[in-house]
């Protein structure tokens, strides 16, 4: 779903327990991550962005960008410098 929304160029505010979130979701740059059930944490960047469309578009420009960059090529050099470094 992250990866949706951020072809739609949209801002991401997600729980740092969804598993795509450390390599989809840089914190201030294209979304916000929470600690799970840290309600008021996610109240505050849902309000952040609620409030401030330039943020808002900023981050959705940002979420774009990262995500017109990804290619499976790039995961798969990414997996074979990982298992050379072992």
């Amino acid at each position: 779903m992250i990866n949706a929304v951020m072809c739609a160029g949209l801002s991401i505010v997600a729980s740092d327990e969804i598993g795509a979130v450390p390599d989809l979701v840089k914190h201030g740059e294209n979304g916000y991550t929470f600690k799970a059930g840290h309600v008021d944490n996610l109240t505050e960047y849902l309000q952040v962005l609620c409030d401030d469309v330039v943020v808002r578009e900023r981050m959705g420009r940002c979420s774009k960008e990262m995500i017109d960059n990804w290619s499976y090529e790039q995961v798969v050099v990414g997996i074979l410098y990982s298992l050379d470094s072992l």
